[in-house]
């Protein structure tokens, strides 16, 4: 059976933005060849709102590989995703939905980290460590 990598993609913000790098659950479903890069494309899920402020898809820095999923199972994740928990609150953003994203995919079976999806300080430390590797040019 096909299935499609589960990642969370990172990006930072400009310099007069004080939030946190902004994070989105991203599903590879494939590579687009047409062009002169091979580029990878899927679907990207994510928190939006103010939490978005100061970020641009142009500032990605790496991708975290999380898991996978069947891909004829893409519809039912969407409808997860879609109701994710949003909470309001200064202290709660895209990176709090990401992880509660994965802990709910995570509850229906589907292969993503445990790790991960049940621990927000184990996610923050991975994306902390993908960033220095994105740096160092090894991510």
């Amino acid at each position: 059976m096909a299935t499609y990598p589960v990642l969370i993609a990172q990006y930072s913000r400009d310099s007069s933005c004080k939030l946190p790098f902004h994070w989105e659950i991203v599903i590879k479903t494939g590579i687009d060849t047409s062009g002169r890069k091979p580029r990878p494309i899927g679907m990207a899920f994510q928190l939006f709102g103010s939490s978005q402020a100061g970020f641009s898809p142009l500032n990605w820095v790496g991708c975290l590989p999380v898991g996978s999923i069947p891909a004829d199972r893409m519809e039912h994740v969407t409808s997860l995703l879609s109701q994710v928990e949003i909470r309001q609150g200064s202290e709660w953003n895209c990176q709090n939905w990401v992880q509660l994203g994965l802990r709910k995919m995570s509850g229906h079976g589907y292969a993503v980290d445990q790790q991960l999806a049940q621990s927000f300080d184990i996610l923050q430390h991975k994306m902390s460590e993908l960033y220095v590797l994105w740096n160092a040019g090894d991510a």
